[in-house]
């Protein structure tokens, strides 16, 4: 063998390094995508466990959701505050789930069920209510969104009194 060969052998071996190397590193990235993917999923798990729960943890604040399930506009100051909060945080779990399933972060089914989280709410009469004033606070994008499955929906969502009857609100 001479020096030119062993050039051209090292210069062979070192661009299967290489290309071995980018698959690796393309190997690598995808896998970190993948785990930063369940991550978010848990995340987003962990904010509705701990949204769900708000209404069990005081009763006051159950009475106020169920009231103003009923009748938004109707109830005092405090119950509206409760429920514009319970409310709304389910709107900015749903709005962050929306981003991820245009990045492909969270998949098809929990999209759906979050997106129904929403959508029932807004199906109750009080919600609708609560829907007329939120529409105007929340992102364009999200609203608009929300809106257009509540017409391509319509009553096929059942409302969120419906899906739990123990919100019902009865005097």
């Amino acid at each position: 063998m001479n020096w030119e060969m062993f050039g051209a052998l090292a210069e062979m071996l070192g661009g299967a390094a290489v290309i071995i190397s980018l698959l690796f590193v393309g190997f690598q990235l995808r896998q970190q995508s993948n785990i930063e993917r369940a991550k978010a999923q848990r995340d987003l798990l962990m904010q509705i466990r701990e949204w769900i729960s708000l209404p069990s943890q005081n009763k006051e604040c159950f009475n106020a959701i169920q009231r103003c399930m009923d009748d938004f506009d109707g109830a005092d100051d405090w119950s509206r505050q409760q429920f514009w909060d319970w409310a709304t945080n389910v709107l900015l779990v749903f709005e962050s789930v929306l981003y991820m399933k245009e990045d492909n972060f969270i998949h098809e089914g929990s999209y759906i069920r979050f997106e129904q989280l929403v959508l029932a709410i807004t199906r109750t009469h009080g919600g609708g209510q609560w829907w007329k004033y939120m529409y105007n606070v929340i992102g364009t994008d999200v609203a608009e969104h929300i809106n257009a499955r509540i017409e391509e929906l319509g009553d096929t969502v059942p409302p969120w009194n419906e899906l739990l009857p123990h919100f019902k609100f009865a005097e």
